[in-house]
């Protein structure tokens, strides 16, 4: 078997890996098998093949490192520093893969045969391929990478692209030094020492940093929760002062023997309280405890807070079908419920008639969930909504329609339509 035709297999087979370890890591649905993704696959294979070299090249590596990030960019959807982060967990998974195969292979053959003998160098690539699909596959690994991945924000987008390629540029250089060594002394054991050192520090890093993001994402989903029950607070006390004023003059009414306007200003008082909190927790009955009717009570409070009228229609037939649903799946609900909400309260505050609507209902056996809400006069391109970055809100905007797409689209029992009739915008979320 040619040199040639054996590199371009081994660049096959580590491209397919390091697809399948980020799709994997994503939880994307997306199909790598199609016609343009092949094509962009195979003009990667090609660019490793061309800068292949029998000797380490850092500069190499560097080329195909950063095609990498392009073609993972272009076929998953994400952003640049995203795809950079994603590639560089996978290409240090595949270090400790090349590691652990090598520390194998070089009681057996010479650096030379493996850098030049075609059949030796196949293998050597398959055992590192297969060290690498284990070493991701262990659960707590796999586990950790996605907690990770998660829990990154924008905020910290320059530290993290500089130190994805510090560690980058860091394994590419200690790998070089492993390469050109390749015997069992006391300098390939320092370095493999360093590396699973920087491993471990690496993972102390990330345990750290993500336990500081759900700490701040907890934080802020708490503030959001003060703020909200504050504005609450003060309209309670508004309430209670304006009734305390009633009831004054309902004294001063039954005092001067005014039995039927005081009867009015009773009638009132019983009305107002029907259309208030007793309205909500009338039309929130069918749905049963567990997340969802608590967040939609709170996103009715904050509705009625922007002066939104809203109206809430929750058919009988849901409530035994949330039952049936795990914690898991709440959770995944209440998030796109949360980011829907968030910008219909949004965009309908912001129009004339200031109008929300909330269903839900049983239709064939599935769920829907149906938020209707009035916006602006502008126009709204429906198709670019759910794109990374796109907004009609200004700057620093544009990230909960594309996060509730990527929800969507790695769960496969949900479906989500978006649609506008009548001048209202409606999203619908369909289990």
């Amino acid at each position: 078997m040619s040199e040639i035709v054996v590199k371009i297999i081994c660049f096959i087979l580590l491209t397919f890996l390091y697809t399948y370890m980020i799709k994997k890591m994503l939880n994307s649905n997306i199909k790598i098998c199609n016609k343009k993704n092949l094509l962009i696959l195979g003009g990667l294979i090609l660019i490793s093949e061309i800068t292949h070299t029998a000797e380490y090249m850092i500069e190499a590596v560097i080329i195909r490192f950063i095609s990498y990030i392009i073609v993972f960019k272009i076929i998953f959807d994400e952003s640049i520093y995203k795809s950079t982060f994603l590639f560089t967990l996978v290409m240090i998974l595949n270090s400790l893969g090349d590691i652990l195969s090598a520390s194998i292979l070089m009681n057996i053959y010479s650096l030379e045969e493996i850098r030049n003998e075609p059949n030796i160098m196949i293998l050597s690539n398959v055992l590192s391929i297969i060290s690498t699909y284990i070493i991701f596959n262990i659960k707590y690994i796999n586990n950790k990478l996605k907690l990770i991945l998660n829990n990154h924000n924008n905020n910290n987008i320059i530290s993290l692209i500089i130190i994805c390629v510090s560690i980058f540029l860091l394994m590419a250089c200690i790998l070089y030094n492993i390469g050109d060594i390749f015997e069992f002394n006391m300098s390939y054991f320092i370095n493999v020492m360093v590396v699973i050192t920087f491993m471990i520090i690496l993972i102390i890093f990330f345990i750290d940093n993500n336990k500081y993001q759900e700490l701040q994402k907890e934080n802020d989903s708490l503030f959001k929760y003060i703020q909200t029950f504050e504005d609450s607070i003060d309209k309670i006390n508004l309430n209670n002062h304006e009734f305390k004023n009633e009831i004054i003059v309902l004294r001063s009414y039954i005092k001067e023997n005014k039995k039927n306007k005081a009867l009015n200003i009773i009638d009132d008082i019983i009305l107002e309280y029907k259309k208030n909190d007793s309205h909500i927790i009338n039309s929130l009955k069918n749905i049963p405890k567990g997340g969802i009717k608590g967040l939609l009570y709170y996103k009715f409070i904050v509705a009625t807070n922007n002066r939104l009228k809203v109206t809430i229609d929750i058919s009988k037939s849901i409530k035994g079908k949330l039952k049936s649903l795990d914690i898991e799946d709440i959770k995944l609900i209440c998030n796109l419920i949360g980011i829907y909400l968030d910008n219909a309260i949004e965009a309908s505050s912001k129009s004339k008639n200031k109008l929300l609507g909330i269903e839900m209902y049983s239709i064939d056996n599935k769920i829907e969930f149906v938020f209707s809400n009035t916006f602006a006069e502008e126009k709204i391109d429906i198709d670019k909504l759910s794109k990374n970055g796109y907004t009609t809100k200004g700057k620093n905007h544009g990230r909960g329609l594309y996060l509730a797409k990527k929800l969507v689209e790695k769960t496969e029992w949900i479906n989500a339509e978006t649609k506008i009739i009548n001048k209202m915008y409606v999203q619908k979320i369909i289990i």
